[in-house]
């Protein structure tokens, strides 16, 4: 099939899209008549695609490289060792210890004599108890018997509260009872008269 029903589409006036217009359609109509040329994105894929393949190529060629084995060069073990001005008129270290050493050979060494061991003979060493007096105590209160007289003094002013208060209710009743004794007895006297 391809482009074959295509290849006669024309625009009348300018060709601006690059669409041929059809004869038909310009003679029945004034307007202009366009018709649509097939489209396909398939250069445009095949491009991308193109591209795709060469980058996986290159990064296929990278990691190849990669993983090839590279020697390092053999370092050098030989270092010179540079002096320093201080360090080359300073008199060595080792040469004066030398020195130090060789007159210590040269002196004469003590003589230690031995002394005879008296500590055989002798007690052995007990250590002496110090002398100190025995300090008197002070007299002194402990928190519970405090705290026990307290309560033994708070315990009797309630016993003591307690007893007015019991004392007070019964001279309250007794009132009570009198003044009730004293209305019986004028309710008596009005009833008999």
């Amino acid at each position: 099939m391809g482009n074959e029903p295509f290849k006669n589409m024309h625009v009348e006036g300018e060709n601006k899209f690059n669409v041929e217009s059809n004869e038909e359609c310009s003679d029945k109509n004034a307007k202009k008549c366009t018709e649509v040329r097939p489209f396909s994105f398939e250069e445009r894929d095949r491009l991308i695609q193109k591209k795709k393949d060469e980058a996986l190529q290159k990064i296929m060629e990278e990691e190849r490289k990669m993983r090839e084995f590279h020697a390092k060069p053999v370092p050098k073990f030989i270092y010179e060792k540079k002096v320093r001005m201080s360090e080359a008129l300073a008199p060595k270290q080792y040469l004066v210890n030398a020195e130090k050493s060789s007159q210590k050979l040269e002196q004469p060494a003590p003589q230690f004599k031995a002394r005879p061991a008296k500590v055989l003979q002798m007690k052995p060493f007990e250590p002496q108890k110090p002398m100190k007096h025995l300090r008197e105590i002070p007299s002194f209160e402990l928190n519970t018997d405090r705290r026990a007289k307290e309560r033994q003094m708070f315990e009797e002013k309630m016993k003591y509260r307690d007893e007015l208060i019991k004392a007070q209710r019964q001279r309250s009743v007794s009132r009570w009872n009198k003044k009730k004794f004293d209305m019986r007895k004028k309710k008596s006297l009005i009833f008999e008269e």
